[in-house]
């Protein structure tokens, strides 16, 4: 019901309208059908008249016609384009027909000529081919020809005029049926049609709602354009409702003006929006003369009434779809609900649009400043270097953190900590440029990314930002400073070694007093080497003292002595079966080593217990984990951290301390689930006895994706088929049990 189709009513669509019916003609395989049906009747009359030709008393006039008749229907049989044929020719052509059939008539018998028969075929095509005005036209026409004979036949008696009176009036009620019937049916294939296309509109929008590619503004305006089609509108838009404003974010229109995106609309008090915002119901809404906001934008547009149909995202109301109708037009009575219908896919789209979206920032921005992780920002420094030595562009890397951070957190504790960093963070984003990439990366340190920058600039930047940080107090009665290093692509060619060196430089400004900005200069390399080997002494100190207190854990019971250097050895050769890089391999051993360290917080009296354990000293064993990777957070690198977190998870979810499952559980912390296990069930325990190492394999593998992952078992698999499995079993004492009940009940 497009209103520029209705404005152009045309020939006949004051019938269409109120017969309701679509336009007839309106398919090309339609109009093939109805062409080579129309041939077949030229020439089968063709034939009808040769018949007559050679039995009438005018034979001459009868053989034109037939020719006539025969040459016409071939041509139409076979060479007519009837795809691509107006509407108006299979009129023109009916007419003649008509024609030809009145002076068949007249050149035979007049009231008993035989061609009168014809009459109700013309009839029964034109009613099932043309539109109704036009097959009123020809079943005129008919009748007319039909009764033409009374006007020159004299001689027809009173039973032939009375037959003749009779064939026409039949003719006019089979007229009438066929009309009335074809338009039924063409308006039962419209129905279909409306169907169809309502359908495909659901299920194209359907196909946007799951895609990932197509942005909001693509969806919207697909949207719009899918229900301005779906509902024959003139219009249709989205509006998003923002507090007492409507605002249009998608727009499209049939010949007929539209808004602009952006535009604000006014919700006014029982207008159109606002009775759809307040009770969240579909509504057809007619504009009247009314001098409110939303009657004056309809009158510039040139809208009669629009259907309404709230969006939602979750709980609240997001906004509005509406579809429009230009002036002398009507939108069908169920348009709100059948725009209701399409608004709950939209509002699918919106909902998962936000859920992606805040997926995404869960994976790639810190929880607690918003600013990129420190994986989001590594994976940002890959591209951002790679771009830069495409296009021989400069590219500078700041790492700057918190000086005497830890004192904050001590004093003020961590709380008022956070709201440091939050406060920082903020700084950090007022001088940043807005192509400029800003992350924390752990704890109070922070680094950005500064494109189409060299040192020299980038140095200037964060000290104007170093001086924005460090300008006036942070919170009230805190004031900090800042410390950072800065490398550009002069001094290095990978993002690695880029960050190591920016890294370098920020040691180098904390190592000379704090509060200042060094650019990495290869020139103190040396030194820096230097302190880097102080820095790791450091760490190595603390690292001892951690393993001590491991030692000590183990060795409470004799079934746990060098339970964690067991461990370790067989974590780091599945590693190197997974082939993991060497350093990495050394971090897995190393936390290996003290991955239960977190037993220090569980009695000993459950810690002990030989037989097994109550569901309360489960949940108390359980805590292991996280108390374990609190304990080494310091010392070891965060990844190390998670892997000692990580270790009793499990890929059913069934595991501790948070239930992770599937992928979401690391690597590192699979292979140390592993090691671990397979040690506890192959050591000889008070209450259970070391399982054949091959018996224990097995029992590893009907374990995978519930308790283990599938990767280090096979690389057991492979460890054990190479007997190297076997030799290190041997290597560990043959007295000493596995940890306890905790890592593997006696009953699995």
């Amino acid at each position: 019901m497009k209103a520029a189709a209705h404005r152009a009513l045309g020939e006949d669509g004051w019938v269409r309208a109120a017969l309701r019916q679509p336009p007839a003609l309106d398919v090309p395989s339609e109009r093939v059908i109805a062409g080579r049906i129309g041939g077949g009747l030229f020439a089968l009359g063709g034939m009808l008249a040769a018949v007559l030709a050679a039995l009438s008393q005018s034979p001459v006039a009868l053989a034109v016609i037939a020719v006539v008749l025969l040459c016409a229907g071939g041509f139409m049989l076979a060479i007519v384009p009837w795809r691509r044929t107006p509407p108006w020719a299979f009129f023109a052509t009916t007419v003649c027909g008509v024609l030809v059939l009145g002076a068949a008539t007249a050149f035979t018998d007049g009231v008993d000529s035989p061609p009168l028969l014809m009459g109700a075929v013309i009839i029964t095509w034109a009613g099932s081919f043309l539109t109704p005005r036009r097959a009123v036209v020809i079943l005129a026409l008919v009748t007319a020809a039909t009764l033409l004979p009374l006007t020159y036949d004299g001689n027809a008696s009173g039973e032939a005029v009375a037959e003749l009176v009779l064939t026409a009036a039949v003719q006019i009620l089979l007229g009438a049926f066929v009309i009335v019937g074809a338009g039924r049916v063409r308006e039962l294939a419209a129905d279909q049609h409306r169907l169809a296309r309502e359908q495909s509109a659901l299920l194209d929008l359907a196909k946007k709602v799951a895609s990932d590619g197509d942005t909001d503004d693509h969806v919207f305006t697909e949207a719009a354009r899918d229900a301005a089609e779906m509902l024959e509108a003139d219009g249709a838009a989205l509006m998003r409702f923002e507090g007492d404003d409507a605002v249009m974010v998608a727009d499209h229109t049939v010949g007929l003006p539209g808004l602009p995106l952006g535009t604000r609309v006014p919700i006014v008090p029982g207008g159109a929006l606002d009775g759809v915002r307040q009770s969240g119901n579909p509504t057809l809404y007619r504009f009247g003369d009314s001098p409110d906001t939303e009657g004056a934008i309809a009158d510039d547009l040139d809208f009669a009434e629009c259907a309404i149909a709230p969006i939602r995202s979750g709980d609240h109301l997001w906004g509005v779809i509406s579809v429009a109708a230009g002036p002398g037009c009507r939108l069908d009575g169920d348009a709100p609900d059948r725009l209701a219908a399409f608004a709950d896919l939209v509002s699918t789209a919106i909902v998962n649009r936000e859920t992606r979206r805040q997926l995404v920032d869960q994976a790639t921005r810190d929880p607690l400043t918003g600013l990129f992780n420190h994986r989001a920002f590594h994976e940002r420094l890959r591209t951002e270097l790679a771009r830069a030595q495409r296009y021989g562009r400069e590219l500078a890397l700041v790492v700057l953190d918190v000086d005497h951070f830890k004192a904050i957190n001590d004093a003020a504790g961590h709380d008022v900590g956070d709201e440091v960093l939050q406060a920082v963070a903020a700084r950090l984003r007022e001088g940043a440029r807005t192509e400029d990439t800003i992350a924390r990366i752990g704890g109070d340190e922070f680094a950005m990314l500064l494109p189409e920058t060299d040192g020299v600039r980038a140095y200037a930047a964060i000290e104007r930002t170093r001086g924005l940080i460090g300008a006036e107090p942070i919170l009230p009665g805190i004031a900090v400073t800042t410390s950072a290093g800065i490398c550009d692509l002069r001094n290095a060619q990978d993002a690695d070694t880029m960050f190591r060196l920016a890294d370098g430089a920020l040691y180098w400004s904390k190592a000379h007093g704090r509060n200042a900005t060094w650019i990495y200069d290869p020139e103190v390399v040396r030194e820096l080497s230097a302190a880097e080997r102080a820095e790791q002494l450091q760490r190595s100190q603390a690292l001892l003292g951690i393993r001590a207190l491991a030692r000590a854990i183990d060795a409470k019971d004799p079934s746990t002595r060098r339970h964690s250097e067991r461990v370790a050895a067989l974590a780091r050769r599945i590693a190197e079966v997974l082939a993991w890089d060497p350093a990495r391999i050394a971090l897995l051993e190393e936390a290996a080593l003290v991955h239960d360290v977190g037993k220090i917080g569980v009695p000993d009296a459950v810690l002990l217990k030989p037989g097994r354990l109550t569901p309360a000293e489960r949940q108390l064993v359980g805590k292991h984990a996280d108390l374990g990777a609190r304990i080494v957070e310091d010392v070891l690198t965060e990844e190390q951290v998670e892997w000692i977190r990580a270790h009793h998870e499990r890929p059913d979810g069934e595991g501790y301390p948070r239930g992770l499952v599937g992928a979401t559980i690391s690597m590192g912390a699979a292979i140390l689930a592993v090691a671990d296990s397979f040690d506890v069930m192959t050591m000889s325990r008070p209450y259970s006895a070391a399982k054949d190492p091959s018996e224990a394999l097995t029992e590893c593998q009907g374990l995978i994706g519930r308790q283990f992952a599938s990767d280090p078992v096979e690389a057991l698999v492979h460890l054990h088929g190479t007997g190297e499995l076997i030799a290190l079993i041997r290597d560990g004492e043959s007295d000493i049990l596995g940890d306890g009940a905790a890592e593997v009940p006696p009953q699995s």
